[in-house]
């Protein structure tokens, strides 16, 4: 069990970060990705299933108000890697 440092909400213990989470399309991945983003981190979502990652991502996001990525990468494509890699890049720029 994940436990907060003292005087950080439980919600909280993830604000300003992002988790990369593969599998996120269904099971213990999807499970993983909820948990996260209740902790306030900004997960970036992954699966072979792009399709099952949109609407886990908008419910994520409504729920909690963080930001779920969708670099729109498939596990079962060779190139995955470059496009999650490029993805978080991105989004760690805009944070500094």
């Amino acid at each position: 069990m994940i436990s907060s440092p003292p005087g950080v909400p439980r919600t909280a213990q993830f604000a300003g970060t992002s988790a990369l989470v593969t599998g996120a399309g269904s099971g213990l991945g999807a499970e993983s990705a909820r948990v996260l983003a209740a902790r306030s981190a900004d997960p970036v979502l992954v699966a072979r299933r792009v399709d099952r990652l949109e609407g886990l991502a908008r419910d994520m996001e409504a729920r909690h108000g963080i930001t779920a990525g969708l670099p729109g990468a498939e596990l079962s494509d060779p190139a995955w890697w470059g496009r999650v890699r490029a993805f978080t890049d991105a989004e760690e720029s805009l944070r500094a």
